[in-house]
C-alpha cells in the first residue's frame, strides 16, 4: 500500500545543483560539488563531475559516468 504512494512521486534534477553544473560547465571546470539533496535524479550534462552526498554521517564522492 505504501509503494503506490511513491509511483507518483516524480523524479527530478534539483535546481542549485543543476545551476553548479551549468556554471562549471561554461567554464569547462570539473569541481567537487557537495549536496545534502540525495533525491535528485542524474541527467547526461552531470556526467564527468564528482558529487558529494551526505548520508546523515559523512560525505561520500560520488563520480557521475554514463552508465548510471
Amino acid at each position: 500500500m505504501l509503494m503506490h504512494r511513491y509511483l507518483h512521486i516524480k523524479c527530478w534534477p534539483a535546481n542549485h545543483l543543476l545551476r553548479k553544473i551549468n556554471k562549471f560547465n561554461t567554464k569547462a571546470k570539473k569541481n567537487l560539488i557537495v549536496t545534502w539533496f540525495r533525491a535528485s535524479t542524474i541527467i547526461p550534462i552531470m556526467i564527468g563531475h564528482i558529487i558529494d552526498i551526505h548520508n546523515e554521517k559523512e560525505y561520500l564522492p560520488i563520480y557521475i559516468i554514463d552508465r548510471m
